[in-house]
Parts: C-alpha cells; structure tokens; sequence
C-alpha cells in the first residue's frame, strides 16, 4: 500500500511539472533573453518560435515588444506572448509588458514565479513570488536572483523529498551520490546508484536489499528492483 502511495505522488508530481514543462521553458527562454540588455545596438526584428514564430523586435538582446498576432484585429491579450510571457498590453503597433497584472496572468509567473516587472519584462522581484510556484515546491527554486528564481542549500534540503535532488549546484537543486544512498527510495527499494543524474537500482544494491531477501525482487530492471535473480 505504501508503495502505490509512493508511486502515484510521484505520477502527481511528474504530470505537474511535464504540464508546464513547455511554458517554463519558453517563459524561462524570454526572461533570460530579455535580461541581457545591450547597449548602442540598433533595432531589428526577428521570428521567435516559442511565441509561435511572432516576430520581435529587439535591441541587441533585448525584448522591446512582440508584434500582435496577425487575423485577430492586433489582439494581444489572446497571443502566445501574453500567455507564455507577459507581452499583453498594447502600445503603438507593439505587444509589451504594461504592468505586473500581465505578468501575473502569465504561465511565467504560475511555473517560474516570473510575477514582477524589471527592465520592462515578466521577472521575480520578491521571495513571495519564488515561493508561491510550482518549481519551489518541487525543485527548490525559491529566492529571487536577478529577476529569476534560484535555488540555495537550505531550500534544496528542504524540497528535495522523493525527488533526491539535495545539492545545490548552478543555482538549481541536483543529485548527488550520497543523496542517492540517503533517500527514501534507497532505504525501502534499493534504488542507491547515482547514474545520469537519476537514483537507480543495480543488480548489486538489489541483492544486498530487503527487497530481496522479503520479496525476491533481486535483479535490477530499468532502474527499478524486480522479481527474479540476476
């Protein structure tokens, strides 16, 4: 019973973050372009795929503003650009972040705590915005850092639960060898190796588990300890 306690969580958690998988990741790509402004670089606009190939327009590597979607009477509100990242309100032939009430509308701000507003873009501006999204919770991303959510030691330690993921490195939460032998998956399954980031179980640490010996789950399949000698 546990065990299919365990799993559906995880099944939980899983489809929480692969449902905003692509708007974290495209909301996440506007916000780092954006961030990196430059100076005496003249304006130009070029296609961006993740707001469904809008053009943008530019300075150096800055967002200035996305150009309304084209048959929907300049609509932004109801562009890819406003939902991923903010760029809802309307000013002159452009689609620009006009206040923290776009942003907070966006998928940026539910997946990325991308809430706020700095330098004209979606950014998190306030340990409230980092802690109240759904990588917090999950991946530890929880203090604002130039308008995005990183990761520290402590948060990292604290949200790491079943995932293993309780160093900190980058600014982002990974496994480590030693959080693989001290995780609950370890403990009650036999999934103690670290291979490719991921905690697996090995044909050795299966032998030498409970599970083997209680119930006969003693070779290593896809990670996982199953029925059967190696």
């Amino acid at each position: 019973m546990t065990q299919k306690i365990i799993g559906t969580v995880k099944i939980l958690v899983v489809v929480a973050l692969t449902a905003g998988l692509m708007f974290a990741r495209c909301a996440d790509d506007a916000a780092k372009v954006a961030g990196r402004a430059s100076k005496g670089a003249s304006l130009k606009k070029v296609p961006k795929a993740a707001f469904e190939g809008a053009m943008v327009v530019v300075d150096g590597a800055q967002i200035l503003g996305v150009e309304p979607p084209s048959g929907e009477s300049g609509s932004c509100s109801s562009s890819q650009a406003c939902t991923l990242a903010g760029y809802c309100t309307r000013k002159g032939e452009l689609c620009v972040v006009g206040s923290e009430a776009d942003c907070k509308a966006s998928s940026g701000c539910v997946f990325l705590g991308l809430c706020g507003v700095l330098n004209q873009r979606c950014a998190a501006t306030t340990k409230s915005h980092c802690e109240s999204n759904l990588r917090c919770s999950f991946q530890g991303l929880c203090t604002p850092e130039d308008g995005r959510c990183v990761a520290t030691v402590e948060s990292c330690r604290a949200h790491c639960g079943l995932s293993a993921k309780c160093t900190l490195k980058d600014g982002e939460c990974v496994t480590s060898a030693r959080d693989c032998l001290e995780s609950f998956g370890c403990t009650s399954r036999g999934i103690c190796d670290l291979k490719a980031g991921e905690c697996v179980a090995t044909n050795d640490t299966c032998r030498a588990h409970r599970v083997c010996t209680q119930m006969g789950k003693c070779q290593a399949k896809d990670g996982q300890c199953v029925q059967g000698e190696p």
